[in-house]
């Protein structure tokens, strides 16, 4: 009896609403100054923010730094992130909030390719960010939802791309940003536009640069073209001022959000004493290095970095080391360690060490130029997400894990996906090996 009686009071509800739509106007509850759909200048800021937190914040960046030793964990979850236990409540946010990003960047792409209104420069714009979205996302969890992913009620279980297919996308992302940047019509400008103040040359150099970072990603599984890597680079980033990266700012609500963990997790994580002693022993760039309110990277209004020009010399001079130009390694390498000084503000007072970097590149050869070159990566690469990146395919530093006789390579996959989509879910945990790890 409670069935029926509710039967028809749906039934009710739905003959009423249809007679009423015969003679009530529909657009009468319409409200003008609502958007009917979104835009371009809505989405974007949004989109750009939410890369930088997400990116730059404690789950990515944070928990990497943790495990490259870096940083230290020291209380509460840290402690055991420190000793390499990842659970997988621990990753929903960020597995989440990447995927949210996304969904949203991907409806910018589609809004700036639709046939009323091609803006070829904000798709080209949307698909660096897509790129570099993805590469952060299967570097730390291996194979990931794309191909049926970003349809949100239409499929809510999604099958795994492999991480071999997501470098595909990855690589065809930035060949199609790189055509659209050059495009010579556009309807809608990209703005606005944190990170590049709307220029898309700007966005065009940094899809360069990502697309050679991206396949010296694969130095360990493949034979790279370094020619073809270092043409990528020369169309890239030529100078610090061209840095890809996303501003915060002064008020609680702008914070960097490493500032902002500082400030809301007081002594969950420290500077790690092995990195401040072995690594940045006598090194200029030792005191702005630090997980402090006063750190480089940490300071309340620190921009968080995507892609570097700084990097991008440290990529040119791996990859000039592995096609056999030592020379033009050693070159490169110097002029990436005075980049670097240079980032970070503390080139004066620095040529009696720079004098002594120089004399130890110029002996260095072979195995040990490379060690060096990836060794001083890696302390420019200070809380971001590549130093994790290059530990696992090169095996520089050599560090020595803090728990077992393994260092981590893999997060677990997120409790939101093992309940609700566990079919598909890749069977994976802290030491499963990705694809492009040797």
């Amino acid at each position: 009896m409670k069935n029926i009686k509710i039967y028809l009071s749906i039934l009710f509800i739905a003959l009423v609403m249809t007679s009423c739509n015969k003679w009530i106007d529909p657009e009468i509850n319409t409200n003008p100054d609502a958007l009917s759909k979104p835009t371009v200048s809505i989405l974007l800021p949004g989109i750009e923010a939410g890369m930088g937190y997400y990116i730059g914040g404690v789950d990515l960046a944070g928990t990497q730094a943790v495990w490259v030793q870096q940083l230290k964990g020291t209380d509460r979850q840290f402690k055991a992130i420190d000793n390499y236990v990842l659970r997988e409540s621990d990753t929903d946010n960020l597995w989440g909030s990447i995927y949210d990003v996304m969904n949203d960047n991907k409806i910018m792409i589609d809004l700036a390719e639709n046939a009323e209104n091609k803006s070829p420069h904000v798709a080209g714009a949307g698909k660096v960010i897509m790129a570099l979205l993805l590469g952060n996302l299967t570097d730390a969890f291996g194979d990931i939802p794309y191909t049926e992913a970003l349809k949100g009620a239409e499929n809510l279980t999604p099958t795994y791309d492999s991480q071999e297919s997501i470098y595909n996308a990855i690589f065809d992302l930035l060949d199609q940003a790189i055509s659209d940047l050059q495009s010579a019509t556009n309807t809608i400008s990209i703005s606005p536009d944190y990170i590049y103040g709307g220029d898309p040359g700007a966005w065009l150099k940094a899809a360069y640069t990502l697309k050679a970072r991206y396949m010296m990603h694969l130095t360990a599984i493949s034979s790279v073209d370094y020619n073809a890597v270092i043409a990528n680079l020369d169309n890239g980033l030529a100078s610090i001022d061209d840095d890809m990266q996303q501003p915060f700012g002064q008020s609680s609500a702008e914070n960097n959000p490493m500032f902002q963990f500082l400030q809301q997790r007081s002594g969950y994580i420290d500077s790690n004493l092995g990195f401040d002693t072995v690594f940045m022993n006598g090194d200029p760039r030792r005191d702005v290095l630090q997980f402090s309110a006063s750190g480089f990277w940490t300071q309340k209004d620190a921009p968080v970095a995507f892609v570097q020009y700084t990097e991008a010399l440290f990529i040119k001079a791996e990859a000039l080391y592995r096609s056999g130009n030592e020379d033009g390694a050693k070159s490169t390498l110097k002029d990436a360690i005075r980049s670097s000084l240079t980032k970070y503000g503390v080139m004066d007072g620095a040529d009696s060490w720079l004098a002594n970097m120089d004399t130890a590149i110029d002996a260095a050869s072979g195995e040990g130029l490379l060690g060096m070159i990836m060794t001083e990566k890696y302390k420019h690469m200070y809380l971001q997400t590549e130093a994790f990146v290059d530990l696992r395919r090169t095996g520089y530093p050599n560090l020595t894990p803090t728990a077992g006789n393994k260092l981590p390579s893999h997060y677990p996959y997120p409790t939101s996906e093992t309940s609700y989509n566990k079919d598909n879910v890749p069977d994976a945990g802290v030491f499963t090996k990705m694809w492009w790890m040797p």
